[in-house]
């Protein structure tokens, strides 16, 4: 009995919430290293996750620098801590949803550096909405899109908030723009 509840406890301990599984993982020397977007069966386009945010002026310097090679040490090493969704909207069409982590182990609580939208025109993107809130990221919901914000609670540990806000993301023909802004 002893044994099975060691063995279960340090299961549990060496699993987590923050294994990188949805990361993008690549090997060799980061200069010699580029992100490959995933193959797409059905012929829907895809991007360079990782080039896209490096390309973009719009793109905060914090930002840039997690993405700048892959992460060399802990729980995240040899991934770029960038989570990709693609999605398709009424109006906008596809759009590819993009979380930026960090290397860091505390980003295991859901941290994040910035989230960002971008809309596929022709197979080239374009910045159709972002934030480098911390802790801030976007999810599809149906056939719209929503910015999930963390909410901090007395006694909250500072990198893990006990609950999230949620706020539709609407479409206006051009960008995504909170909804009741």
């Amino acid at each position: 009995m002893r044994r099975t509840l060691t063995a279960v406890l340090a299961g549990l301990a060496l699993t987590g919430c923050g294994t990188p599984g949805a990361g993008l993982r690549v090997e060799g020397r980061a200069e010699d290293v580029r992100a490959s977007p995933p193959p797409v069966a059905d012929g829907s386009p895809t991007v360079d996750e990782v080039r896209v945010l490096r390309d973009d002026p719009g793109v905060g310097h914090r930002v840039k620098a997690a993405v700048a090679r892959p992460c060399s040490n802990g729980a995240f090493r040899g991934w770029y801590p960038v989570y990709t969704r693609y999605a398709t909207v009424g109006g906008a069409g596809t759009v590819v949803l993009i979380d930026v982590a960090g290397c860091e182990d505390h980003t295991a609580c859901g941290g994040t550096l910035g989230a960002f939208v971008y809309r596929l025109d022709e197979g080239r993107p374009e910045r159709v909405f972002g934030t480098e809130e911390a802790g801030s990221r976007v999810t599809a919901e149906g056939t719209g899109l929503r910015l999930e914000r963390p909410v901090f609670n007395p006694g909250d540990d500072e990198p893990c908030p006990s609950a999230t806000r949620a706020t539709p993301l609407r479409w206006d023909g051009a960008r995504f723009a909170e909804a009741g802004r």
